[in-house]
């Protein structure tokens, strides 16, 4: 994993974060990230 700041890619305030995997274990990540704001919207 690695993060750099969006201004290398012209985007200011932002960070952009790579990741490298097998395509499951990346598919997995995904869905986990993707339901956390679900999770939060609960508490």
């Amino acid at each position: 994993m690695c993060c750099t700041p969006g201004a290398a890619f012209g985007v200011e305030h932002t960070v952009r974060i790579g990741f490298a995997d097998a395509t499951e274990t990346l598919r997995t990540g995904l869905d986990l990230v993707g339901g956390f704001p679900d999770h939060l919207a609960q508490v």
